[in-house]
């Protein structure tokens, strides 16, 4: 899913005529940078919406991360680390994977 955030940022500020590399958008700086980039207030609207959604995938992925790792630590004498893996694609891809290793 945040892929498809990022390929939307980039995608706007593609459109308003702005070139940023993707891994940009990946850090803390990088996003404040492109917030505060000149663009029309419709365009900074849905970039900014779209930064807060990928914020809230972070904060979901971090405490299902905590989640599992709790659950693994009452059968693991050591804490689990845990790989999520999705797909995606057509509708007969399934859901996601999660390995633990």
């Amino acid at each position: 899913m945040q892929t498809v955030i990022s390929n939307r940022i980039h995608s706007l500020l593609k459109q308003a005529g702005i070139a940023v590399e993707r891994s940009t958008l990946r850090t803390k700086a990088g996003k404040e940078a492109v917030t505060h980039l000149e663009l029309d207030e419709i365009t900074l609207f849905q970039i900014k919406e779209l930064f807060e959604e990928w914020d809230q995938l972070d904060a979901k992925k971090a405490a299902l991360n905590d989640r599992i790792c709790l659950q693994g630590s009452r059968y693991y004498q050591e804490v689990p680390r845990v790989i999520i893996f999705t797909r995606q694609g057509n509708d007969n891809s399934p859901g996601p994977f999660f390995g633990v290793f």
